[in-house]
């Protein structure tokens, strides 16, 4: 019977020694013997010290893209995954593997469960793009062993994950700025998550402990967002509301002569060490580099859509607030700068629909995603109110003035109001009447009765609409659902492009870079043994056949 139910399972090799012969019940160590070998780094892979050609599997498959997070403790090679046969290493004479079975699960003593919580969590960095998702698989073969081979009276499995989760959780919460860490640590939670989930052996027995996943993940990803929302924060009032982008408007149009003179002083050109002016792509480059960085981790993507649309959240929300508070903004020539600039944004929009909801590491189904565009809808809609009301005149034409307010179905009466109330003429501009005003009055009186109307809590008809957007809003964060983990990481999911690559690194194994961090470490895997009892049932008293091992072991 097959774990996976509908693939191939690769995984750690426990390797015998040579020097025990065939007798199953002699000793068993780690290190003795090299891993299967499904990726291949030089002088990683290459036990024989056989020369190789420079990395004959690559794994990551996404196409560049400027990465402008400060990302300097992640390698960032781009490269494309190679399409090479799986038999690829030993026809350029690599050594595969003494035997031609695998073993199911990763020995480790229990003593050393503190140093290995220590190596493979706390100071593990990912140097290779191969090594990823290194932790995930160990810590899941681990557990296969820790389940099936101890005794359950020494609750070796809880010990190993809950440690593993709590190890993870401290490691990111003391580094919550660092976006690649927090990044990485989701992406090899949610794997491991899945591994456990899809393995008939392990899926009732780690109920508890998928739960405790399902928590966990949520708070490193509201550090991953926080951190990117504050990365935002420091360049959305000089690339966003001060950044003037629009070349040769006509004085007549624009702001007041002390703000063309400013307006000039922006425009000159500095020396080259000056310090490069903030512009809406400095925005950009954030929602940019955080999508990147999730699809290089290998982040499931309805993860990578919750995490844009909070980051979306929060920016639309505080661009918003931003133009309504600050009353030096409220003239017709900074109003179409800014929505030059947010044009920038909703190209980039534009741009990237299609790799968050078709992604080339998901099946071919379509994911659902809010309109991006939509989160923008207030602040574009004030900036449109703050171009045109100048030109609408109660007197010649209330009924247009009437019906350009009740368009604006993001806005709300008393933000209308306001912003009209301390709008700046230019020079060209007439002034405000006061049937003008009369009109947003009246509107304002009819919107307030639909509200009420519309209402059925009579505790709520005496609360006021806030005049600002909730910066804090904070968007449900939805675990994907089992199925939806199978379209991602499962080769046979989908036949799309990204098939082959899932065969190959979505696998469970444990690489001899992840032992050798041991044995520098100063631990010997000898002491690691199979327990003799597990040769004392009926399974294992007939003749041991390595070829049907893997058969026998989950039947």
């Amino acid at each position: 019977m097959d774990p996976w139910r509908d693939e191939e399972v690769s995984s750690s090799r426990l390797n015998r020694s040579k020097s025990v012969g065939t007798d199953p019940r002699k000793r068993f160590s780690l290190p003795l013997a090299p891993a299967t070998v499904l990726y291949s780094s030089k002088n990683v892979w290459n036990s024989d010290n056989v020369d190789m050609p420079e990395d004959p599997l690559n794994m990551t498959t996404f196409p560049p893209a400027p990465l402008e997070v400060d990302l300097a403790n992640l390698s960032l090679e781009q490269k494309q995954t190679s399409k090479q046969p799986q038999d690829y290493y030993a026809k350029n004479g690599l050594r595969v593997n003494d035997n031609d079975y695998d073993w199911m699960f990763f020995v480790f003593d229990e003593r050393e469960l503190g140093t290995m919580f220590n190596v493979f969590v706390t100071a593990f960095r990912a140097e290779r793009a191969e090594f990823r998702l290194a932790p995930s698989k160990l810590f899941y073969l681990a557990a296969r062993y820790a389940y099936l081979y101890t005794p359950k009276e020494k609750r070796l499995l809880n010990r190993l994950i809950e440690g593993f989760l709590a190890t993870v959780w401290s490691t990111v919460e003391a580094d919550p700025t660092n976006m690649v860490l927090g990044t990485m640590w989701i992406s090899n939670c949610v794997l491991l998550y899945y591994y456990l989930h899809r393995d008939s052996k392990l899926v009732e027995a780690t109920r508890e402990l998928q739960e405790e996943i399902t928590r966990v993940v949520p708070r490193i990803y509201s550090l991953v967002y926080k951190d990117a929302i504050r990365r935002m924060d420091e360049a959305i009032v000089a690339g966003m509301l001060n950044y003037a982008g629009l070349e040769g408007l006509d004085p007549s149009a624009s702001r007041s002569w002390n703000l063309l003179r400013r307006h000039s002083s922006v425009r000159r050109p500095g020396s080259p060490r000056s310090a490069p002016v903030a512009s809406p792509r400095n925005l950009t480059k954030v929602f940019a580099s955080t999508l990147h960085l999730m699809e290089l981790f290998y982040i499931h993507p309805l993860i990578r859509i919750q995490c844009i649309e909070q980051l979306f959240t929060w920016f639309g929300a505080r661009l918003f607030n931003l133009l309504l508070v600050n009353k030096k903004y409220h003239s017709r020539a900074y109003a179409m700068e800014i929505r030059f600039n947010v044009a920038s944004v909703e190209e980039w929009i534009q741009k990237h629909n299609i790799d968050l909801t078709h992604p080339t590491d998901y099946s071919e189904v379509g994911l659902p995603m809010k309109d991006l565009s939509s989160y923008l809808q207030p602040v574009v809609q004030l900036l449109q109110w703050l171009q045109c009301l100048s030109r609408l005149s109660a007197d010649r034409d209330p009924d247009a003035l009437r019906e350009t307010v009740r368009s604006f179905s993001a806005l709300s009466p008393h933000q209308v109001i306001s912003v009209a109330k301390s709008y700046k003429l230019d020079s060209s501009e007439a002034r405000l009447t006061g049937s003008f005003y009369k009109v947003l009055n009246e509107y304002e009186q009819e919107w307030e009765r639909e509200r009420i109307t519309s209402m059925p809590n009579s505790s709520n008809k005496t609360k006021l609409e806030p005049m600002r957007l909730d910066e804090n809003r904070i968007l449900p964060f939805v675990f994907p659902t089992f199925q939806e983990l199978v379209q991602a990481y499962s080769p046979s999911a989908s036949p799309n492009v990204f098939a082959k690559e899932r065969e190959y690194l979505y696998k469970p194994y444990v690489s001899n870079y992840m032992i050798d961090l041991l044995e520098t470490s100063g631990i010997t895997m000898e002491r690691a043994e199979l327990p003799v009892s597990i040769f004392e049932n009926e399974a294992w008293k007939k003749e041991w056949r390595p070829e049907v091992e893997e058969e026998e072991l989950f039947q």
